[in-house]
């Protein structure tokens, strides 16, 4: 499980700047149970336990001035010139609900088709949905796809 601190802001708007060019990246929590709240969450340390993951399916426990929230970064917005984090959603769960979220498809393994035959793999499906408890949200779904021939396919 991954713990991270919030607060609280205050600051809103352009003035969110000035939050982010002192390492704080700004952002909101909502869903069950709760208000729509802005808060802010440091950068590296946001960066060093969650970082780009792949998956946006990992649950992180958010300690929100000391009260407990789990949650999943629902949204995390970036800046196109940069790549850097401008803003966070925050989604929280109840753990005993199920939720609809996309889980990334993530293929394994040098088909047949293109190792011997010089065939081209071509990936249609990228994510798929699945709902589920929170809890049981896998990061990824992992394929094989070593024994793919030539004009085959799984289903």
């Amino acid at each position: 499980m991954i713990y991270l601190k919030a607060t609280k802001r205050e600051i809103f708007g352009k003035r969110a700047n000035s939050l982010r060019a002192t390492g704080t990246i700004p952002a909101v929590l909502y869903g069950h149970g709760v208000e729509s709240t802005p808060i802010s969450v440091d950068l590296k340390e946001f960066m060093s336990k969650v970082g780009t993951s792949i998956s946006s399916n990992i649950i992180i426990n958010l300690d929100l001035e000391g009260r407990p929230y789990s949650v999943l970064t629902h949204d995390i917005q970036t800046n196109v010139t940069t790549d850097s984090i401008i803003h966070i959603d925050f989604l929280n769960l109840n753990m005993k609900e199920p939720i609809r979220t996309k889980v990334h498809i993530v293929l394994t393994g040098i088909p047949v088709g293109v190792k011997e035959d010089a065939g081209i793999l071509v990936q249609k499906l990228r994510e798929i949905e699945l709902k589920c408890l929170p809890d049981r949200i896998p990061e990824k779904i992992e394929v094989d796809v070593t024994s793919l021939k030539l004009e085959g396919s799984f289903s």
